[in-house]
């Protein structure tokens, strides 16, 4: 099958990724590949549910396109499992926009 690939729209220098699994699933390691460069552990140890990436900013911040594939370990069984995303960085925001509701 062909896996579906999610966009994910981006502030550049101004996020982080969250990788999060349901409550059967846990990961004791992550792996990614921004723009075909090759795979980069970005976590490795005990089992967890939910993983912030607060550094993505240092693999993907150019403005534009980017791709991203996901490759995660699951802590049961070793299973690795994989995801794709267009990743999409817009340029930073002057300010930011509240209404009253």
């Amino acid at each position: 099958t062909i896996p579906e690939i999610n966009k994910i729209y981006l502030e550049q220098r101004n996020f982080r990724l969250n990788f999060a699994l349901d409550f059967s699933l846990y990961m004791v390691q992550i792996q990614v590949n921004v723009d075909n460069t090759g795979y980069n552990t970005i976590y490795s140890g005990s089992t967890v549910a939910n993983y912030d990436w607060v550094d993505a900013q240092n693999y993907i911040s150019t403005i534009g396109e980017h791709s991203l594939f996901v490759k995660f370990t699951d802590a049961a069984t070793g299973i690795i499992y994989k995801r794709e995303y267009n990743i999409y960085v817009v340029p930073k925001s002057d300010g930011f926009y509240k209404d009253n509701y």
